[in-house]
């Protein structure tokens, strides 16, 4: 089921990754948002690509939809 899958993501999300999906909801920059959290484009790119293989999604808006289709939000 989606919603537990969901579910087990936010269980395994460390901090920056929760600060990451706060970024990705308010439409922050992916430049502006590693300079925020003190890592590297790269990292953040790595990080954004395991975030939307383990919600399934395959981009930003994707994964924006899934985040308002079950009221989430950081």
């Amino acid at each position: 089921n989606e919603f537990f899958r969901l579910e087990s993501f936010f269980e395994q999300c460390d901090e920056i990754d929760m600060e990451i999906i706060k970024g990705l909801q308010d439409e922050v920059r992916y430049a502006s948002l590693a300079q925020k959290l003190h890592i590297s484009e790269y990292t953040l790119k790595y990080r954004l690509k395991k975030i939307y293989m383990q919600t399934n999604t395959k981009d930003r808006k994707s994964f924006n939809s899934l985040m308002k289709k079950y009221r989430i939000e950081l």
